[in-house]
Protein backbone atom coordinates (compact mmCIF):
# COMPACT_ATOMS: atom_id res chain seq x y z
CA UNK A 1 0.00 0.00 0.00
CA UNK A 2 1.24 3.49 -0.85
CA UNK A 3 2.61 5.57 1.98
CA UNK A 4 0.46 8.52 0.94
CA UNK A 5 -3.21 8.56 -0.12
CA UNK A 6 -5.74 11.12 -1.28
CA UNK A 7 -9.04 11.76 0.47
CA UNK A 8 -11.17 10.23 -2.27
CA UNK A 9 -9.22 6.98 -2.19
CA UNK A 10 -9.40 6.31 1.55
CA UNK A 11 -12.86 4.69 1.43
CA UNK A 12 -11.91 2.43 -1.47
CA UNK A 13 -8.54 1.44 -0.01
CA UNK A 14 -10.01 0.72 3.42
CA UNK A 15 -12.89 -1.30 1.94
CA UNK A 16 -10.59 -3.38 -0.28
CA UNK A 17 -8.10 -3.90 2.54
CA UNK A 18 -10.79 -5.18 4.89
CA UNK A 19 -12.46 -7.46 2.33
CA UNK A 20 -9.10 -8.95 1.33
CA UNK A 21 -8.30 -9.64 4.98
CA UNK A 22 -11.62 -11.41 5.55
CA UNK A 23 -11.21 -13.48 2.39
CA UNK A 24 -7.82 -14.55 3.76
CA UNK A 25 -9.54 -15.73 6.97
CA UNK A 26 -12.12 -17.59 4.85
CA UNK A 27 -9.40 -19.28 2.78
CA UNK A 28 -7.80 -20.49 6.02
CA UNK A 29 -11.02 -22.15 7.14
CA UNK A 30 -12.47 -19.40 9.31
CA UNK A 31 -15.79 -17.61 8.93
CA UNK A 32 -15.90 -14.03 7.70
CA UNK A 33 -16.69 -11.62 10.51
CA UNK A 34 -18.17 -8.15 10.03
CA UNK A 35 -17.18 -6.90 13.50
CA UNK A 36 -13.57 -7.94 12.97
CA UNK A 37 -13.53 -6.33 9.52
CA UNK A 38 -15.04 -3.13 10.88
CA UNK A 39 -12.52 -2.83 13.71
CA UNK A 40 -9.53 -3.52 11.49
CA UNK A 41 -10.45 -0.97 8.85
CA UNK A 42 -11.47 1.77 11.29
CA UNK A 43 -8.19 1.30 13.14
CA UNK A 44 -6.40 1.80 9.83
CA UNK A 45 -8.34 5.03 9.19
CA UNK A 46 -7.42 6.28 12.67
CA UNK A 47 -3.76 5.53 11.96
CA UNK A 48 -3.88 7.43 8.65
CA UNK A 49 -5.69 10.35 10.29
CA UNK A 50 -3.26 10.59 13.17
CA UNK A 51 -0.48 11.21 10.65
CA UNK A 52 -2.67 13.04 8.16
CA UNK A 53 -0.23 15.89 7.44
CA UNK A 54 2.18 13.37 5.94
CA UNK A 55 -0.20 10.57 4.90
CA UNK A 56 -3.02 12.45 3.12
CA UNK A 57 -2.07 14.30 -0.07
CA UNK A 58 -4.53 17.20 0.13
CA UNK A 59 -3.53 18.01 3.70
CA UNK A 60 0.16 17.59 2.92
CA UNK A 61 -0.35 20.06 0.07
CA UNK A 62 -1.74 22.63 2.53
CA UNK A 63 -5.46 22.50 1.75
CA UNK A 64 -8.07 22.67 4.47
CA UNK A 65 -10.82 20.06 4.66
CA UNK A 66 -14.27 20.19 6.19
CA UNK A 67 -14.80 19.32 9.83
CA UNK A 68 -15.87 15.79 10.74
CA UNK A 69 -14.52 14.46 7.43
CA UNK A 70 -13.06 11.43 9.17
CA UNK A 71 -16.47 10.52 10.60
CA UNK A 72 -18.02 10.74 7.14
CA UNK A 73 -15.34 8.43 5.76
CA UNK A 74 -15.97 5.93 8.55
CA UNK A 75 -19.72 6.05 7.91
CA UNK A 76 -19.30 5.10 4.25
CA UNK A 77 -16.75 2.39 5.00
CA UNK A 78 -19.09 0.73 7.50
CA UNK A 79 -21.94 0.96 4.98
CA UNK A 80 -19.74 -0.62 2.29
CA UNK A 81 -18.77 -3.53 4.54
CA UNK A 82 -22.39 -4.15 5.60
CA UNK A 83 -23.51 -4.25 1.96
CA UNK A 84 -20.65 -6.53 0.98
CA UNK A 85 -21.20 -9.16 3.66
CA UNK A 86 -25.00 -9.02 3.43
CA UNK A 87 -25.58 -8.91 -0.33
CA UNK A 88 -22.37 -9.60 -2.28
CA UNK A 89 -20.40 -12.21 -0.34
CA UNK A 90 -23.24 -14.80 -0.13
CA UNK A 91 -23.12 -15.13 -3.92
CA UNK A 92 -19.57 -16.48 -3.75
CA UNK A 93 -19.72 -18.82 -0.78
CA UNK A 94 -20.09 -21.94 -2.93
CA UNK A 95 -17.34 -20.98 -5.36
CA UNK A 96 -13.97 -22.65 -5.46
CA UNK A 97 -11.21 -20.26 -4.49
CA UNK A 98 -8.30 -19.59 -6.84
CA UNK A 99 -6.70 -16.34 -5.62
CA UNK A 100 -7.33 -12.79 -4.44
CA UNK A 101 -5.41 -9.54 -4.76
CA UNK A 102 -2.55 -11.42 -6.42
CA UNK A 103 -0.31 -9.66 -8.91
CA UNK A 104 -0.07 -11.71 -12.12
CA UNK A 105 1.33 -11.09 -15.59
CA UNK A 106 1.20 -12.39 -19.14
CA UNK A 107 3.06 -11.72 -22.37
CA UNK A 108 1.49 -10.07 -25.40
CA UNK A 109 4.00 -10.00 -28.23
CA UNK A 110 7.00 -8.26 -26.62
CA UNK A 111 4.96 -6.56 -23.92
CA UNK A 112 4.50 -7.74 -20.34
CA UNK A 113 1.02 -7.01 -19.01
CA UNK A 114 0.28 -6.96 -15.29
CA UNK A 115 -3.09 -7.65 -13.68
CA UNK A 116 -4.36 -7.78 -10.11
CA UNK A 117 -7.83 -9.27 -9.69
CA UNK A 118 -9.69 -8.60 -6.44
CA UNK A 119 -11.20 -12.10 -6.27
CA UNK A 120 -10.71 -15.04 -8.66
CA UNK A 121 -12.98 -18.08 -8.35
CA UNK A 122 -14.72 -20.79 -10.35
CA UNK A 123 -18.04 -22.61 -10.03
CA UNK A 124 -19.10 -26.25 -10.41
CA UNK A 125 -19.74 -25.78 -14.14
CA UNK A 126 -16.19 -24.70 -14.84
CA UNK A 127 -16.96 -21.01 -15.24
CA UNK A 128 -14.29 -18.58 -14.08
CA UNK A 129 -15.30 -15.44 -12.21
CA UNK A 130 -13.04 -12.41 -12.11
CA UNK A 131 -14.52 -10.14 -9.46
CA UNK A 132 -13.83 -6.48 -8.89
CA UNK A 133 -15.06 -4.44 -5.92
CA UNK A 134 -16.16 -0.86 -6.52
CA UNK A 135 -16.84 1.48 -3.60
CA UNK A 136 -18.40 4.20 -5.76
CA UNK A 137 -22.07 4.44 -6.64
CA UNK A 138 -23.17 2.15 -9.46
CA UNK A 139 -23.78 4.04 -12.74
CA UNK A 140 -27.28 3.86 -14.23
CA UNK A 141 -25.84 2.10 -17.31
CA UNK A 142 -23.00 -0.39 -16.91
CA UNK A 143 -19.86 0.95 -18.51
CA UNK A 144 -17.45 -1.87 -19.34
CA UNK A 145 -13.84 -0.78 -19.14
CA UNK A 146 -10.73 -2.13 -20.79
CA UNK A 147 -9.50 -3.19 -17.34
CA UNK A 148 -12.01 -6.04 -17.25
CA UNK A 149 -11.20 -7.22 -20.75
CA UNK A 150 -7.51 -7.35 -19.85
CA UNK A 151 -8.50 -9.56 -16.91
CA UNK A 152 -10.42 -11.81 -19.31
CA UNK A 153 -7.48 -11.95 -21.73
CA UNK A 154 -5.18 -13.00 -18.90
CA UNK A 155 -7.63 -15.65 -17.63
CA UNK A 156 -8.12 -17.07 -21.12
CA UNK A 157 -4.37 -17.65 -21.42
CA UNK A 158 -3.71 -18.60 -17.79
CA UNK A 159 -6.46 -21.22 -17.61
CA UNK A 160 -6.44 -22.16 -21.28
CA UNK A 161 -10.18 -21.69 -21.43
CA UNK A 162 -12.73 -20.06 -23.73
CA UNK A 163 -14.39 -16.66 -23.36
CA UNK A 164 -17.74 -18.41 -22.88
CA UNK A 165 -16.42 -19.69 -19.53
CA UNK A 166 -15.21 -16.31 -18.31
CA UNK A 167 -17.44 -13.91 -16.36
CA UNK A 168 -16.57 -10.52 -14.95
CA UNK A 169 -18.43 -9.61 -11.79
CA UNK A 170 -18.45 -6.05 -10.50
CA UNK A 171 -19.60 -5.77 -6.90
CA UNK A 172 -20.75 -2.30 -5.85
CA UNK A 173 -20.16 -2.15 -2.11
CA UNK A 174 -21.99 1.16 -1.80
CA UNK A 175 -25.28 -0.43 -2.89
CA UNK A 176 -24.73 -4.18 -2.59
CA UNK A 177 -25.50 -4.70 -6.28
CA UNK A 178 -23.56 -6.93 -8.67
CA UNK A 179 -23.20 -6.53 -12.44
CA UNK A 180 -22.00 -9.33 -14.67
CA UNK A 181 -20.05 -8.75 -17.86
CA UNK A 182 -19.51 -11.46 -20.47
CA UNK A 183 -16.53 -10.44 -22.65
CA UNK A 184 -16.86 -11.11 -26.37
CA UNK A 185 -14.27 -11.86 -29.05
CA UNK A 186 -14.74 -8.31 -30.33
CA UNK A 187 -14.00 -6.90 -26.86
CA UNK A 188 -10.77 -8.90 -26.69
CA UNK A 189 -9.65 -7.91 -30.20
CA UNK A 190 -10.18 -4.24 -29.42
CA UNK A 191 -8.36 -4.62 -26.10
CA UNK A 192 -5.34 -6.26 -27.74
CA UNK A 193 -5.27 -3.44 -30.29
CA UNK A 194 -5.41 -0.84 -27.53
CA UNK A 195 -2.61 -2.54 -25.57
CA UNK A 196 -0.38 -2.54 -28.65
CA UNK A 197 -1.06 1.13 -29.38
CA UNK A 198 -0.51 2.33 -25.81
CA UNK A 199 2.60 0.25 -25.19
CA UNK A 200 4.19 1.54 -28.39
CA UNK A 201 3.43 5.09 -27.34
CA UNK A 202 4.91 4.55 -23.87
CA UNK A 203 8.09 3.10 -25.32
CA UNK A 204 8.49 6.13 -27.58
CA UNK A 205 7.97 8.58 -24.72
CA UNK A 206 10.67 7.81 -22.20
CA UNK A 207 11.40 11.22 -20.65
CA UNK A 208 9.37 13.40 -18.29
CA UNK A 209 9.45 16.27 -20.81
CA UNK A 210 7.42 14.21 -23.26
CA UNK A 211 4.50 14.01 -20.82
CA UNK A 212 2.91 17.44 -20.67
CA UNK A 213 1.05 18.12 -17.38
CA UNK A 214 -2.69 18.70 -17.69
CA UNK A 215 -3.57 21.19 -14.99
CA UNK A 216 -6.94 20.53 -13.41
CA UNK A 217 -7.78 21.94 -9.98
CA UNK A 218 -9.61 18.86 -8.69
CA UNK A 219 -6.80 16.52 -9.79
CA UNK A 220 -3.89 18.76 -8.84
CA UNK A 221 -5.12 19.10 -5.25
CA UNK A 222 -4.62 15.37 -4.71
CA UNK A 223 -1.30 15.11 -6.55
CA UNK A 224 1.69 14.37 -4.34
CA UNK A 225 3.94 16.19 -6.81
CA UNK A 226 1.95 19.43 -6.81
CA UNK A 227 4.57 21.44 -4.93
CA UNK A 228 7.11 20.57 -7.61
CA UNK A 229 4.81 21.43 -10.55
CA UNK A 230 4.80 25.07 -11.68
CA UNK A 231 1.77 24.61 -13.91
CA UNK A 232 -0.22 23.08 -11.08
CA UNK A 233 0.84 25.67 -8.51
CA UNK A 234 -0.40 28.49 -10.74
CA UNK A 235 -3.96 27.22 -10.25
CA UNK A 236 -3.91 28.00 -6.54
CA UNK A 237 -1.81 31.16 -6.33
CA UNK A 238 -0.87 31.61 -2.68
CA UNK A 239 -3.55 29.32 -1.20
CA UNK A 240 -1.26 26.33 -1.03
CA UNK A 241 1.30 28.07 1.15
CA UNK A 242 -1.02 28.95 4.02
CA UNK A 243 -0.43 27.64 7.53
CA UNK A 244 -1.13 23.93 7.98
CA UNK A 245 -3.03 23.66 11.24
CA UNK A 246 -5.85 21.15 11.58
CA UNK A 247 -7.70 21.12 14.85
CA UNK A 248 -10.75 19.08 13.86
CA UNK A 249 -11.14 15.28 13.92
CA UNK A 250 -8.30 14.69 16.34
Amino acid sequence: MSNIVNLNSIIGIATHKSIASEIEHWVNGKKTNFKRAKKETLDWVDMIWKKREEKIVEIANGFEIEKNYKNKIKHYIIKNLKNFFKSIWPQFRNHEYISHEKLESFELENYKIWVKVDFFTCDESGNYFLSDWKSKKQPSIEISTSQYYVYALWCKNFKNTTLENIKIRVGYTRTGDISTISPTSKDIRETVKKIRTECRQWRKSDTIEEYSPLSDESKCKKCEYLRKCRKGLKLFKNDIFRSKRYDSDK
